[in-house]
């Protein structure tokens, strides 16, 4: 799987005519270090790039890949410890990646772990990871938690990643307990770790991009083409997020196609839809130029058209 993935970043219209300093630095600004290393490699041109910034790439691959195993390490044992304690919890976006995928953590860069419990369970869980040694990271100006979709973050001496225990998938509203709940009953068993149902998924790591206005669109191509063959029924669809799912996913999908495949010129019907994959994909290929056209404002705009319904 994760060689189809490589061949497609080599391969893809928009990428393979970049020089190859240039496609490292937009790899790894998008956290995919690990496959800025196997791209260059796969199309020979890592010994073009200076000596020092190959050895950079190469130690942002390592320190990616010691928080990734650290990452699937403090996802495993929060499980393992609120399932002890009567509480399922399932792994959400990179974290249900690299356990779903047996993912090198090296090729995608992991900021915390995100784990979803059921509906009410929230502060019950935090209480459990407070008192097996975890401390919140409380920051100056921190969002007041108890109105948050999820707790304060949460880290532990022995793991290098902090870990987001979810009431809901994403801000922006009161979520549906019975629409979560059905989340955990659709989690495929007999496995361990329980895992989103694949089509879940897949509808989640759109959902959450197209919240957040596509900040790393790469990095959401990266992830759906580990889940090309995952397909999505309509029924699975998340549409109590702040955004309407379809769409979200729709503009993934021509995101992915557009960066890699050089298809999607005419996928998305709506003028809007058109202009987001634009942005998006400005967004993706040239950050340095957001400097006189800030990308929070990029974004915003972005996230904003999202959530207009046809």
């Amino acid at each position: 799987m994760i060689d189809r993935v490589v061949q497609l970043f080599c391969a893809g219209p928009a990428l393979r005519s970049l020089a190859p300093g240039r496609l490292a630095r937009i790899l790894l600004g998008q956290g995919l270090p690990g496959l800025a290393l196997a791209v260059l490699r796969q199309r020979g041109d890592l010994g073009c790039m200076p000596a020092p910034a190959a050895r950079a790439l190469a130690l942002a691959a390592d320190e990616a890949g010691r928080r990734g195993r650290s990452a699937v390490q403090a996802a495993c044992a929060v499980i393992d410890l609120l399932e002890a304690r009567g509480i399922e919890a399932l792994p959400l976006k990179g974290a249900d990646l690299l356990l779903r995928k047996s993912l090198d953590p090296g090729f995608r860069a992991m900021g915390d772990v995100d784990l979803l419990v059921p509906p009410g369970a929230r502060n019950v869980a935090v209480e459990h990871l407070l008192s097996a040694g975890f401390s919140p990271m409380v920051k100056d100006k921190a969002p007041d938690y108890s109105t948050h979709h999820h707790a304060v973050p949460l880290a532990h001496p022995d793991f290098a990643v902090p870990v987001e225990v979810h009431g809901a998938l994403e801000p922006g509203g009161a979520p549906d307990p019975s629409r979560i709940q059905e989340l955990f009953h659709r989690a495929p068993r007999g496995v361990s770790p329980c895992l989103l149902a694949p089509a879940d998924a897949k509808a989640q790591i759109a959902a959450h991009a197209a919240v957040h206005g596509f900040h790393f669109p790469l990095r959401v191509s990266f992830d759906l083409a580990l889940l090309a063959d995952v397909g999505v029924d309509d029924d699975a669809f998340m549409s109590y997020v702040v955004v309407d799912a379809r769409r979200a996913l729709a503009l993934a999908r021509a995101l992915l196609a557009d960066l890699l495949l050089g298809t999607s010129r005419s996928a998305l019907e709506e003028p809007s839809d058109r202009a987001c994959l634009r942005r998006a994909r400005f967004l993706a290929l040239h950050p340095e130029g957001t400097r006189f056209r800030p990308a929070w404002r990029i974004e915003r705009k972005l996230a904003a058209r999202l959530r207009q319904r046809p």
